[in-house]
Parts: structure tokens; sequence; C-alpha cells
């Protein structure tokens, strides 16, 4: 080898006597020609991504000599290594690719070497004739190619963002070839190359993992099992037994045999991932954990014994509140947000097999935000869960300096996983609110010079929602929002279309949800969620306002948060001055899938949200029945409070008696657990998804305030082993969520009296008549 820096003399010797010497390029042989730019590209390899320097400068001249060779000869005598060196070498110097698409980096290798070119047009054409030549010609030879060739090829296509469908599909079927020999390189390397061309082929993909067993997936280094189940997941290779891993939750009667799993080659190799992972987290780095987890997660698959191990190895035990394990200061950003996804999304998965298999899961039947804690709670555990975030958000805030390191989308997906967890720590909240202020004002003054600047909504809207959900109030941001919003729409007239190609529906309904949690009403912000979501004017069309969208059209959890949205702002801003309100019809001109009519009787419907979409608005207040309720029910009939329970508000209710400016349908919007309407007095009986846990502000140093003091656990609830949850909550470190505390505000501005039972009150006192009927007492003021 050479020793170092002596490249930067023998390179340039090289391309000068190939840039001068007559007939010296001729004489070289293939076998020559291909080692020469092999071995300058392994020389350079190391470097820097942007590689600079006098060996640099030669090595692009090297390739530029060796690209017109090639296509002198038309590829004649080249064999099959040879012509795969030489694409290799292109490749990994990144000949021919522009400095956009080398910044896009490498999951493979992390980073690329990259040569910056005098002459990018010129080199791009280069590059392109001459991987033409070496596809034909792999399409002519293809069994000439061993299975190494073969699998750099497929990374050279990848790398040069060049994609050939006909012979990627030629490729994996030699691959998937069970009479040739297959490494676990070729394996991963080729699969992980064609899901990152976006190559599609369930049937192929299939085939090809069908080979891991024969390999042995003890034989695969970590980075090999990590890229083959991102590719999977990322072509949408879905395994066919989603719940094969779920024990904790689901009884073995419906989950699949170990020989079900086997015969389906994707669950089979998830499962050999998740089982290496467990048995050696030590040898994973930081990007190979957080990809396998991604992909689970992504796929839909349930893994609660692999997410529990890894949280363990990263945070330590869940009964030690210090930080013990390997920690995740060495995580990138990326990694934190694709890791926080990842357990957030299998709490929802979780929540997904409850509504599935209702009454044969392990655990009592929950809906909402409990779900998600109930599916969590069992899969990690409460304290292990948060010692995790509470970490993540160390790490955010301390090495990647108050997240100024995470892209928007990062950082939009970290806090959105620390949303359906419950989990709230107000300084990583607030380094993400000024996080996304700045970045919105550094936009708007961008867009001085290049209008054509822009974030995506997607990143403003999930990260907004998040701050909603936590109940947390971000100063400042939704007018920072409004400005900038103002200033996309200011040279061209706003338009359902134009806001269309900025936000969902999903996106605007959110939006308009937490506009009314926080109680800050910027008027251009509001106007672009009106028109946004329903085309709001003299004659809105429901028809046109969805095929701007392309969506299946307006749902019900966009006419809740409208209906919410419009309520706080006639009660806030007054019904007068308020300058918005909802068109003639909605929400029966909107929506075919609910099927009201005006002339009919509504009086049993009632809107419901969907607790599964990632931008999910948690905005329905919805109908919940109890057994608690029923036991505080029962407690206030002893007392002689009378009331009703499940009390409703109707659109008609809100229109009539309270002057809304809303349509006066007779559709249930509002529920009380129990009222007495004649006095306007309410009972709220808020169980543990009325809540969410503060993990910030807690000592290790401070018994009293450790991350771990009020954490409950689960126990045997009966013979067929179902499990029941003790949750040791408190009003020390629980506070509500924003559902709540949206719905609080909106019944005390109707002139409501709103009393709330939280429910680690009323634990203490439950079957005790006695103490049952001092406590209504004492909470009605009879006492």
């Amino acid at each position: 080898g050479i020793s170092s820096g002596r490249e930067e003399v023998l390179l340039p010797f090289v391309k000068e006597l190939m840039d001068n010497e007559p007939g010296f390029l001729e004489r070289f042989k293939p076998q020559e020609l291909s080692n020469t730019v092999w071995a300058a590209a392994s020389i350079l390899s190391k470097r820097p991504q942007e590689a600079k320097g006098p060996a640099s400068d030669a090595a692009l001249g090297i390739l530029r000599h060796a690209s017109r060779e090639l296509i002198r000869r038309n590829g004649e005598g080249y064999k099959s290594q040879e012509l795969t060196n030489t694409m290799w070498a292109m490749a990994t110097l990144g000949f021919g690719i522009s400095a956009e698409q080398n910044s896009k980096g490498c999951h493979l290798t992390h980073s690329y070497t990259f040569l910056p070119s005098d002459d990018p047009d010129g080199d791009r054409a280069l590059m392109e004739e001459a991987l033409k030549l070496t596809l034909a010609s792999m399409k002519r030879n293809l069994r000439l190619f061993s299975m190494q060739e073969l699998n750099n090829m497929c990374w050279v296509m990848a790398r040069l963002d060049e994609k050939d469908e006909e012979l990627l599909e030629m490729i994996g079927n030699q691959l998937a070839n069970p009479r040739r020999k297959i490494t676990s390189q070729d394996l991963s390397t080729s699969i992980w190359s064609m899901a990152t061309m976006e190559y599609f082929n369930d049937d192929l993909y299939r085939a090809l993992v069908t080979r891991l067993h024969s390999i042995g997936p003890e034989k695969f280094k970590p980075q090999e099992l990590s890229n083959t189940l991102w590719a999977l997941a990322t072509a949408g290779v879905t395994p066919t037994h989603l719940n094969a891993f779920d024990i904790k939750l689901l009884p073995d009667d419906v989950r699949p045999t170990i020989e079900d799993i086997e015969n389906d080659p994707v669950t089979a190799c998830f499962m050999a991932g998740a089982d290496e992972l467990m048995r050696r987290p030590e040898e994973f780095k930081t990007q190979e954990i957080k990809d396998t987890l991604w992909s689970f997660s992504k796929v839909g698959l349930r893994h609660p014994e692999l997410f529990r191990t890894v949280a363990e190895h990263l945070v330590g035990k869940d009964d030690d509140p210090r930080m013990s394990g390997r920690g995740m200061r060495n995580f990138n950003a990326q990694g934190v947000s694709n890791l926080s996804y990842a357990f957030a999304r299998q709490a929802q998965l979780g929540a997904e097999n409850f509504r599935k298999y209702g009454k044969k899961s392990r655990i009592p039947l929950a809906g909402g935000r409990l779900a998600y804690y109930m599916v969590s709670f069992l899969d990690i555990g409460e304290g292990l869960l948060r010692k995790l975030f509470l970490e993540i958000a160390g790490t955010a805030l301390e090495v990647h300096d108050d997240l100024s390191k995470f892209s928007t989308q990062d950082m939009a997906n970290t806090v959105w996983a620390f949303a359906i967890l419950g989990l709230k720590h107000d300084t990583f909240l607030t380094a993400v609110s000024e996080t996304l202020q700045k970045r919105i004002e550094r936009c708007l003054y961008a867009r001085r010079k290049n209008p054509q600047a822009q974030l995506q909504g997607q990143e403003i809207a999930n990260t907004i929602w998040a701050l909603g959900s936590l109940n947390f109030t971000p100063g400042g941001l939704l007018s920072t929002v409004e400005a900038y919003l103002t200033d996309v729409f200011k040279r061209d007239e706003m338009t359902t279309h134009k806001i269309a190609g900025i936000f969902t529906r999903q996106e605007l309904s959110n939006l308009a949800w937490a506009i009314a949690v926080f109680g800050e009403y910027p008027e251009k912000l509001i106007d672009v969620v009106y028109m946004g979501v329903l085309g709001v004017g003299d004659k809105p069309d429901p028809y046109y306002v969805q095929k701007c969208h392309g969506d299946d059209g307006i749902d019900q959890t966009h006419i809740n948060s409208l209906l919410y949205l419009q309520i706080m702002l006639d009660l806030d801003v007054g019904r007068d001055r308020n300058p918005f309100s909802l068109p003639d019809g909605f929400p029966v001109a909107w929506t075919d899938k609910l099927a009201y009519s005006a002339s009919k009787d509504h009086s049993s419907s009632s809107f419901s949200s969907d607790d599964n979409s990632m931008m999910n608005n948690d905005g329905c207040m919805e109908i919940n029945t109890s057994k608690t309720q029923a036991t505080v029910s029962k407690a206030l009939d002893r007392i002689g409070f009378g009331h009703v329970d499940e009390f409703t508000h109707t659109m008609e209710d809100l229109a009539v008696d309270y002057g809304i400016n809303i349509p006066a349908y007779p559709i249930q919007l509002l529920s009380l657990d129990m009222a007495d309407h004649g006095v306007k007095i309410g009972i709220e009986v808020d169980g543990p998804g009325h809540f969410v846990s503060n993990i910030d502000g807690r000592s290790e140093d401070d018994p009293e305030r450790d991350i771990l003091t009020d954490v409950g656990h689960y126990y045997v609830m009966n013979k067929e082993g179902m499990y029941g949850y003790k949750f040791e909550w408190s009003s020390q470190f629980q506070v509500m969520n924003g559902s709540t505390s949206l719905k609080l505000r909106m019944f005390q501005k109707l002139g409501w009296r709103l009393l709330r039972i939280p429910f680690w009150e009323w634990t203490p006192v439950e079957g005790d008549l006695e103490m049952e009927d001092e406590y209504c007492q004492t909470l009605l003021g009879q006492k």
C-alpha cells in the first residue's frame, strides 16, 4: 500500500501520462484500466465528502480517460470484473453526479467521497454513456457476472441514480436462484440498493429474503441485517403475520405458530433481525439500531420484547432512575427522530390490535390516548419509557444544541412521539417551539432573495399539533406562521388550490384544533385554514375542494376541529367581532360519508375521531361510559344532586341556546359525563387518558422527584391471565392534555361550572359509600 500522502504525487503523475504521453492509454489492457481507476477510488474513498487537492483533481482526470476508453472500445474485451470495477470506481467517487445528489448521503457507508467537477454536464454524459454500455453488456452476459459483481452493480445504479428496472429484475432472479451461492453482503447490498432506487417488486423481494436462512442470520453483520430490514420496509414489503411477536398483548390462539412464521420469508426475516439485535446489541451501531426499529414500525410489525431490550440497552433497567445503559449521545438527529417515531408507532399499532381483537387482548379494552398508554406500559414499562424519552430530550438539547442540528422534519417527528406517548418535557418543548419559530423567520428572510424558499406544511402542522396535544402554548409561534403564510400568498391570490399545495386537509384541521387549544387567533392564519379545508367563498364547492386536495373528502376529525375553532372564536373574540363563520349547510354538504340530512332526526349522531393517524387532532369530545363514572353517578344520587348521565349538546343547542354561529343541526357535538343542565353544573371523571406526564424537572438526587416516583405496574387480574394496571399518578407530576384543557375552557365560556374528578382522587374512596358521598359533597361545596 501507499503511505499516506504519496498519492498526491502518484495520481497526478499517472494523469499527466494519460494526458500527454502518445499512445499511452491505447496500450492499457481493460484489466489495467479498471485496476487503475479502482485503485484511485480505493485510495481516495476515505477522504472527506468533498475531496480536494492534487490527488483528487488527478483522480477526476483518470476517471474521464477511463470512461472515454471504455466508450471508444465499445466495451469490447472487458470482462465482467473489469466492467464492474470501473463502474464501482465512478460510483465511489461520485463521478457524473451533482453535489446536490451527493448531499443526500449514503445509507450504507454513512457518507460518500465526492470529487467536485469543473464540467459536471460533461462528466454526467461520460458516466451515462459508460454505464449504458456496461448495463447492456450485463443483459447479454448476466450469468458470467459473479454474485459480488451483481450486488456491486446494484449499488452502482443506486449511487449514480440510474435505475434500469429490467436489469434489476434479472439481477434479482440471479440472486434468488438457490443454485448460485450467495453471501450476506450480496443479499443486503442488492436489496438495499433496489429499495433505494424505489424499485417495487413484492414477489422478487420475498424470493430474495428466502435466502437469508440458507446463509444463516448469525453470519450477517449488524449493518447487513439492518439494511435488509430497512429495504423491505422502504419497498413496502409487508410481513404476512403482523401480530406474530405480540406475545404480551395477544394470546397464543390468535397469533401464528413458529411454522407459520417460518413459511413466510418476510416475517421470518424480521424475526431473524430482531433475534440478532437482542442477542448482540452491543455490536450494532446507533444507525443500525434505529433502522431496525424503524423498519418494524414502518411495516406495522409489533415486537414488544425487541423494543424493551433495546430500551434497556440504551438507558438501563426500569427500576433504576439513573441512566446506566449505553446512552443515546452518539445518535445523530435523524437517529433520535426515527427511534422516537418507532417507539410511538408501536403504541399506535397496539391500539389497532385492541380494536381488532377486542376482548381477546390480555389487558382491558381502552381507546384513544389511554390505549397508547396501556400498550406502551405493557410493552416497555412506564418507568423505562420515561427514562428513554428523558434521554431523547437530553440528547436533543445537549448534543444537538437545543435541536439546532435537527432537520425540521426530524424535530416534528420527535415531538410527535412525545405527544402520542403523553410525555411532557417543558425544556424540550420550549426548544422545539423556539427552533421552529427561528427557522420560519429565517425562511421569511430568505424569501426576499428567493421567493421559492419554503418550509413543508406537514412539518409546521405536525409540530404545532404535538405542542397543542401536550397542552404547551408556544408564545408567538402562531403569529410567526401567520406572517410566513402571508408572505407566501402575498404575490399571488390565495386560493384553495394553492393552499392545498402546502397543507393537506388533515394538517389544516390540526392547525384549527391547535389554534382553539392555544386560544390565540391570528386572522390570516385562520383564513388559510378555512379556505384550505372548505374553500370558503360566495359559493363554496365541496367537490372542487376535494379535487384540489386529491383526497376522499372532508372527514369527521376535520369537521370537529372547525366546529371547535368556530365555537372558541365566538366565545373568546365575541360573535359580533368574529370575522369568521362556517358556511350554510356545513357539514352536510361537505361529506357523503356521514350521510347527514337536515330533514332527518340526528339526535343520536355524534362525531368521533380516528386516533391512528399520525396527524390525529385528538379533538373529539366523545361520550365514554366507565365503571368509575357509574359509581360517581350513584354517589351523586345518594347526596341528592339531580343530574343526567351522558349529557350532550348538539350543534342546534349551541346555535339556538348560546348564539354560536354554526348551522343548527341536531347533531351531538359536546358531552359531559354528568350534568345538572338547569344550574349548568357539569361533572367530568378524568381517567388517565385525560393527562400527560411531566418528565422534566425531576432530579435523580431527590427521591421525591426522580423519574420513577409515580410509576405504576401491571398485575394479574384473573386466572385467564388478564392484566390490570395500577396507576400511581397525582397532580404533582400529571397535567391535563390539550383536549381536556380545551373542553374545560369551552364549557366555562359557555357559562358552565365544570367540576373535574381526577381518577387518583376517586380511587382511594371508591367502594366506601360514606367516603364517596363525602367526596362528592366536598366537590359540590355542600360540605
